[in-house]
């Protein structure tokens, strides 16, 4: 059963044993007693994954899933998927919604169970974006993955648009980790970039961005 079954079950409430504003003992009720949600028959379940299929694809036949960090881009790349102007051409493209794809990710092997594609990854050029990736890799050691390098070297084209990276730590290890993808020159204009504290949002990356620099 999942945890919010369990906890209706035992408590009267389907959030006592998850949700600290409605609850604050709640949460640590098993930890006092030593438990673990397994000891009581139950699993923290995530939300699935939000996902486009290529139009007319076998989904037997998925090599290529490309994982896009931002809604906005996500809306966009469908788009330009439908028109087949989509860089590394994937048979499924996935909505990551932030850090929730450290989770829903596994739904993947459920989903789509004979498939073990290449995931490439694209997401915010700041400190986050570059954790999430190099948290996918260490949390799911059976896929593939890759950095989309192609996308971010051109959200790298609209460095005029960057901002702050308000309240984001940079990691440097998951930074050195992430730049050992990139070419030379690529490497050197996101260091220093991330030096300044300033970040590249996907959200750059429009239908008419993107076709501008495809022409």
């Amino acid at each position: 059963m999942s945890i919010e079954e369990r906890s209706l079950e035992l408590f009267g409430h389907e959030k006592y044993l998850t949700d600290p504003k409605l609850f604050p003992a709640g949460p640590h009720f098993l930890a006092r007693l030593g438990l673990s949600a397994g000891d009581i028959h139950a699993v923290s379940k995530s939300e699935p994954f939000i996902y486009w299929t290529k139009l007319g694809n076998n989904s037997q036949e998925i090599r290529n899933v490309l994982i896009v960090e931002n809604l906005s881009f996500f809306h966009t790349a469908v788009s330009l998927l439908e028109e087949g102007n989509l860089d590394y051409n994937p048979e499924l493209l996935i909505y990551g919604e932030g850090k929730k794809i450290e989770r829903s990710l596994s739904f993947f092997c459920r989903q789509f169970p004979k498939n073990r594609p290449l995931f490439w990854y694209a997401g915010d050029l700041d400190p986050e974006g570059i954790s999430i990736y190099i948290r996918l890799v260490e949390k799911f050691p059976e896929f593939r993955f890759a950095l989309a390098v192609s996308i971010y070297e051109r959200m790298l084209q609209h460095s005029s648009l960057a901002n702050d990276a308000i309240g984001q730590i940079n990691n440097g290890t998951h930074t050195e980790l992430f730049l050992e993808e990139f070419s030379w020159e690529l490497k050197q204009a996101m260091r220093q970039l991330l030096l300044k504290g300033k970040r590249i949002p996907q959200e750059v990356l429009t239908i008419e961005t993107w076709k501008r620099g495809l022409s």
